[in-house]
C-alpha cells in the first residue's frame, strides 16, 4: 500500500469519527507491525515524545486534504487538529477494505474503534507495553 492509502484505509475504518494526531500516528504504526503482509510498511516510524512518530504522515493527510479526501478539523475541546475522510475518502477507504482477507478487515476496523476509545494516556500505555523501544525517547510519565 501507498502511504495515501494506509491513511484512506485508517481514516475510512472509523466510519466518519475523527482522530487526533496521537490516535492516526499510533492506528497506522501498530497497522504496518501487526498486519505488514496486508498494508506494507510504507512510513518510518521512529521513537519520539510520545512513541511512534512519522512525520510524513501530516505531509499526506494535506496531500489527501487538497485531494478532497480528508478533512482537518479543529478539535472541539482541544488545541489540536484531528483529521477524518471526507464522503470520497470514506469511498477510496473502504474500496482498500474490500479485498483484504477477513481477518486482516476485521483488525483494521477494531483497531480503529480501540484507539478511538482510549484516552491519550491509555492509549501510549498500551502502545509502550506492546512496543517498549518505542518509549525510549517519551516525554510522558503517565
Amino acid at each position: 500500500m501507498t502511504q495515501e492509502e494506509l491513511v484512506l484505509l485508517a481514516l475510512a475504518a472509523s466510519d466518519g469519527e475523527p482522530y487526533s494526531p496521537v490516535q492516526i500516528q499510533k492506528t497506522l504504526f501498530v497497522l504496518q507491525k501487526a498486519i505488514p503482509d496486508a498494508v506494507g510498511t510504507p512510513f518510518h516510524f521512529e521513537p519520539y515524545a510520545y512513541g511512534p512518530f512519522a512525520r510524513e504522515v501530516y505531509g499526506v493527510v494535506e496531500t489527501l486534504k487538497s485531494k478532497g479526501d480528508v478533512e482537518v478539523l479543529q478539535s472541539p475541546r482541544h488545541r489540536w487538529s484531528e483529521y477524518r475522510a471526507t464522503q470520497s475518502g470514506m469511498v477510496k477507504g473502504k474500496d482498500l477494505l474490500r479485498p483484504m482477507e477477513k481477518e486482516s478487515a476485521v483488525f483494521v476496523q477494531g483497531l480503529s474503534a480501540f484507539v478511538r476509545g482510549l484516552s491519550f494516556a491509555d492509549l501510549l500505555a498500551v502502545i509502550y507495553k506492546e512496543y517498549p523501544d518505542m518509549a525510549v525517547n517519551s516525554v510522558f510519565s503517565g
